[in-house]
């Protein structure tokens, strides 16, 4: 399945209705894969922090849904998705309209987090899509967050309980 087109719904929260607060961008099936044309700006690979932000895209969280670097596939997808929108609404009321974007170096240790876990597994060895084997010439990386769900929830909740540790806060103008 190629991503070849998508569709945005604007969201907009009762208390400041001239602002939307979110844009949701479905893309199917393949959403998984969609972070990879972000290779234009030099990632060479799905690169998230969390699974939910693209430093350099702020205020765009990538539940898609869930995205690289969160449990996704390998977890009950809806209590997933559930505890991502919990998250996002929960750190939406924390900032309190200011921006939010994921830091380069979170997003970096991050990564290198998910690898190291993936790495203790036999699944970088799998042709498969898990490792993006599905798409010629897409670099061979374990996508998903394999260290499970609970402990996936834990780290969210402590860079929550930190005031989002990891994501740079700017008051918005």
């Amino acid at each position: 399945m190629t991503f070849d087109h998508c569709v945005t719904l604007r969201v907009q929260a009762p208390a400041r209705p001239s602002s939307p607060d979110v844009v949701v961008v479905g893309a199917g099936l393949a959403g998984l894969y969609q972070l990879h044309r972000l290779r234009e700006l030099g990632l060479s690979c799905p690169t998230t922090y969390l699974g939910l932000q693209v430093a350099g895209f702020p205020n765009m969280f990538t539940i898609t849904i869930t995205g690289p670097g969160s449990p996704s596939v390998l977890s009950n997808m809806i209590v997933s998705i559930e505890q991502h929108v919990d998250w996002i609404t929960d750190c939406l009321t924390h900032i309190d309209g200011q921006t939010i974007e994921a830091s380069p170096d979170a997003q970096q240790r991050w990564v290198a987090h998910v690898t190291e876990t993936a790495e203790q597994t036999l699944m970088n060895h799998a042709n498969s899509w898990y490792v993006g084997a599905n798409i010629p010439g897409k670099p061979r990386v374990v996508m998903p967050y394999v260290g499970g769900v609970g402990r996936y929830r834990e780290i969210c909740d402590e860079v929550a309980a930190t005031g989002y540790e990891g994501f740079l806060l700017t008051p918005s103008e």
